[in-house]
């Protein structure tokens, strides 16, 4: 297990990421909205070769209108609760098309994931399909108990990779994109990216509770290297 992310000086300005911008000015998202920093964080980790696919929720008007997008990498809009399917097809197409060092991303929010999507979700996991699935999570209430059933089913199903994380701990973010970019078969990261407007807090606190989240245990910090068959190892 990498360092404890309470010890590895998580606010530190300087960091050692990607200095290219893969999410621009002029998107649409809220101030404070943790799926931006989120998204832009994990194209920095996973980079330019990339593919996302990306079901209906706020993360995908905060795009822009189509054709247009403040994102530089493609784009798949799909229908909600096909993050899953979606990408098995564009992983299958780009393997098809000999572009197998490209990652394909699905992008997914709760409802997507536990909701109408689920089913496409385990079958993904069970065919071990080569994509990575983030679970961006705003962490509301709504969805509550759905949430907490797939946290119990994606490690019965057995995914290659399964952590989760929160752009509030930079350094841990990152590696841990970076480690599911470097593996093969299906990658699971839960991601807090808290909602500004849903918690009815001033978009200014965004990263100070995330991070109070993360590091309190209310929304646990854990990493699996070899989810199969293997427990899950929690930062205590």
């Amino acid at each position: 297990m990498r360092e404890d992310p309470r010890e590895a000086g998580q606010g530190v300005t300087l960091q050692a990421y990607d200095l290219r911008e893969f999410v621009c000015p002029g998107h649409e998202a809220c101030p404070g909205c943790g799926a931006a920093l989120a998204l832009r964080l994990a194209l920095k980790a996973v980079g330019p070769s990339s593919v996302i696919v990306m079901p209906r929720s706020c993360a995908t008007f905060s795009q822009g209108p189509f054709p247009y997008t403040s994102t530089r990498v493609p784009i798949v809009h799909a229908p909600a609760g096909t993050a899953a399917a979606f990408a098995s097809g564009v992983r299958a197409a780009l393997d098809a098309a000999g572009k197998k060092d490209m990652a394909v991303i699905a992008w997914a929010d709760p409802e997507d994931a536990s909701g109408a999507g689920l089913a496409h979700l385990i079958r993904a996991a069970l065919r071990r399909e080569d994509i990575i699935y983030v679970l961006c999570d705003a962490h509301t209430q709504k969805g509550k108990d759905a949430k907490e059933r797939l946290s119990a089913i994606i490690p019965s199903v057995k995914a290659d990779y399964l952590a989760s994380a929160t752009p509030a701990l930079p350094h841990d973010f990152d590696a841990k994109f970076k480690k599911a970019r470097s593996l093969g078969g299906f990658r699971f990261i839960h991601v807090l990216a808290t909602c500004p407007g849903s918690a009815g807090a001033d978009p200014s606190r965004s990263i100070e509770i995330m991070r109070e989240m993360s590091l309190s245990g209310a929304f646990p910090i854990y990493e699996s290297d070899n989810a199969r068959g293997a427990q899950l190892k929690t930062e205590e």
